[in-house]
């Protein structure tokens, strides 16, 4: 997915750049989604704001088709122009549901340590297709052993000397609040209190 890093306007003409220096023209009279359907130069008016609102709204983030869409809707635009918007948005490259899963993915699993039933549960609210978090769920390994066993570690060493089942649980239920299911959470803190018990 393509990220907007400035637009700037010229000659009646939107210069959208992007974060690979890339540039994207946009012609005011692209803005109308089909002039010979359009009874007034209201509706492309319309689209043309709703785009450009869009437009503003992904230069913050990356965004889902889903977010956009009740972006815009909360804006009051009607059903047609945000769907013209969207579709227009989706050939530029600027909205892509699948590259903005992979990127979630591997963001949240490595800055997070979020595990796949949290990151599913995210991208469930985010509108996500069901199928396009499954496949790259698959794709992806979520499990940074070494660095999640040093995590448990520093949090809940010291907890661990004073009561050692109490801090075990509180572990476990701090890494399945992360996403990740109960067998991998009591592997982790195993081996993160592994060293505590031999000595």
């Amino acid at each position: 997915m393509k990220i907007i890093k400035d637009i700037k306007v010229k000659n009646n003409k939107k210069i959208i750049i992007l974060d690979n220096e890339e540039h994207i023209e946009v012609k005011s009279e692209e803005y109308v989604t089909d002039k010979s359907n359009s009874s007034s130069s209201d509706s492309g008016l319309l689209y043309k704001k709703a785009y450009e609102l869009s437009l503003k709204y992904l230069s913050y983030r990356d965004r889902t088709i889903f977010e956009v869409k009740n972006y815009l809707l909360k804006k009051n635009y009607n059903s047609a122009t945000i769907e013209s918007v969207i579709q227009k948005l989706i050939e530029n490259g600027l909205l892509d549901d699948n590259e903005y899963t992979k990127k979630f993915i591997y963001y949240k699993s490595s800055n997070n340590n979020w595990g796949e039933y949290k990151i599913a549960y995210e991208l469930k609210r985010k509108g996500v297709d069901e199928s396009i978090i499954q496949d790259n769920i698959q794709n992806h390994s979520f499990v940074d052993y070494e660095k999640l066993c040093d995590l448990i570690k520093s949090k809940y060493q010291k907890e661990y000397v004073v009561d050692k089942y109490k801090a075990t649980a509180k572990a476990i239920a701090f890494l399945q609040r992360k996403g990740h299911n109960y067998d991998l959470s009591k592997k982790i803190v195993n081996c993160a209190f592994l060293n505590e018990e031999n000595q």
